[in-house]
């Protein structure tokens, strides 16, 4: 066996084989590594613009609420304003008869 002959066979033992073996089971998992990657980048970003999405409901929700209160609390002051000042009428005019 000469040189020239050594040289056209690839595989000459076991571990050449196993070499091939690795090297396509590297390749198979970085491929994997890859595509997860991927896949966890675009669950952060649906997780970050759900979560931007309800800080948005929450502050419309929040606003919504405050315009309630003040509203309840411009009826409420306003009807025991009213309740009050009516009362003391009432009771200046039972004094006038």
């Amino acid at each position: 066996m000469n040189s020239g002959e050594k040289n056209k066979n690839m595989i000459e033992n076991t571990k050449d084989i196993f070499y091939i073996v690795l090297s396509f089971c590297i390749f198979w998992l970085t491929v994997f590594l890859c595509w997860g990657l991927y896949y966890l980048a675009q669950t952060f970003r649906q997780t970050n613009e759900i979560i931007s999405s309800m800080r948005e409901r929450v502050a419309h929700l929040t606003d919504i609420v405050d315009l309630i209160k003040s509203k309840a609390l411009g009826f409420v002051t306003k009807k025991a304003f009213g309740f009050m000042t009516g009362a003391g009428k009432e009771a200046k005019n039972k004094k006038k008869k």
